[in-house]
């Protein structure tokens, strides 16, 4: 069991851990924990080798490996959307400027937002269709990756100095109406990940997550 203290970031060491009591002392600065806050939680139902559809575990010898979809039934609606969107907007600002071969600069500095729009509303299409969440771990060393096979986002941090982890709700939307929910990793660092999972996903490594820092 690997419990790592809030205060001072120091892995508290095995003496110092009492489960039936659930307390553990920080033998560097006398904080004292409870165990099971600390893990928030982890269900006592939970098995890391039945992941649900679009999900995987692996142990291979680069680590320990989590794997899940992020594929989304809101493709559907991206995809016309991004097509209308850019097809509309940017054809309408910039193809215009090279059917008639003259440069317009107020009509292109216009453009900038929906160009901009274009290109982050791209990105989520994209990744609702064929993107993943993969994180691997070893020796408590943690690579966490968002994208589409290669290209994407790549955070490091070690487990080890992560003392929460936990499940968040973002309000979105006008007056705060609707949650959209992420994975959020804090300790040395604040990681927040994983709003494109499912719910069924996103249970998983949430708790996959929270066993992997215990065993």
């Amino acid at each position: 069991m690997k419990i790592t203290c809030p205060k001072c970031s120091v892995q508290i060491v095995t003496e110092n851990i009492n489960v039936s009591k659930d307390i553990a002392l920080c033998q560097k600065c006398g904080e004292a924990i409870k165990i099971s806050k600390s893990f928030d939680d982890l269900p006592d139902i939970f098995d890391i080798n039945t992941p649900p559809p679009g999900a995987k575990y692996e142990e291979t010898y680069e680590g320990r490996i989590l794997t899940a979809s992020t594929r989304s039934p809101m493709a559907f609606f991206l995809v016309p959307f991004i097509i209308v969107w850019s097809g509309g907007s940017l054809g309408g600002i910039y193809g215009s400027q090279f059917a008639s071969g003259e440069f317009n600069p107020f009509m292109s500095l216009f453009g900038l937002p929906f160009l901009i729009g274009t290109v982050v509303l791209s990105a989520v299409t994209l990744i609702s269709i064929a993107g993943q969440i993969r994180i691997r771990l070893l020796n408590d060393e943690c690579v966490l990756f968002t994208g589409i096979g290669t290209l994407g986002w790549y955070r490091k941090f070690r487990l080890d100095e992560i003392n929460t982890i936990r499940e968040e709700n973002s309000n979105s939307g006008r007056y705060g109406r609707g949650n959209t929910k992420s994975i959020v990793l804090e300790g040395k660092t604040r990681i927040k990940f994983g709003s494109m999972l499912n719910e069924k996903r996103r249970y998983y490594i949430l708790n996959a997550l929270k066993y992997m820092k215990t065993i």
